[in-house]
């Protein structure tokens, strides 16, 4: 009888589980509006997302001591993205003075974007920093968070 109650709550705890990481990619999906404000970001940047399938986008802030660990990884990955035929990187830096993001967005070159109205943060809905998506080639964010370092750091490293 025991092992059929652990049973039972294993498998509620694992369909808890799919179920809130189900509603956190669904959450992820940005509005085509929003889309638009991301994808005029990069264009305006001509950074190395433009005509890939998928891009990593990091999203910093200056202030940020977890954000300042990422940037090496970052800058390396930003190397394989400008050869990737397939997959691109943006790091766009807000949260912080416009002298400062604009500091650590030249770290990245051209794939550096500096959000000073918070527009894409918006967008994206972040909440804390650094924060990770990977979005498809409609702008749309199919990865958030540690999944989506994951996969840059995977395919762009």
């Amino acid at each position: 009888m025991k092992k059929l109650w652990f049973l039972g709550a294993l498998i509620l705890v694992l369909c808890l589980c799919i179920y809130r990481f189900r509603a956190r990619i669904d959450a992820a999906a940005i509005p085509e509006s929003n889309a638009a404000t991301i994808s005029a970001a990069a264009n305006t940047a001509k950074d190395t997302c433009e005509g890939k399938k998928s891009c990593a986008v990091a999203y910093l802030a200056p202030w940020c001591p977890h954000c300042k660990k990422v940037v090496p990884d970052l800058q390396a990955m930003i190397t394989k993205a400008e050869a990737s035929s397939e997959y691109g990187l943006r790091v766009i830096v807000g949260g912080g003075e416009k002298a400062e993001n604009e500091k650590l967005a030249a770290l990245f070159g051209k794939s550096g974007v500096v959000d000073a109205s918070n527009e894409i943060a918006t967008a994206l809905g972040v909440r804390g920093y650094p924060s990770f998506y990977v979005l498809n080639e409609k702008g749309q964010a199919v990865m958030g968070d540690q999944d989506a370092y994951r996969w840059a750091f995977e395919n762009l490293r």
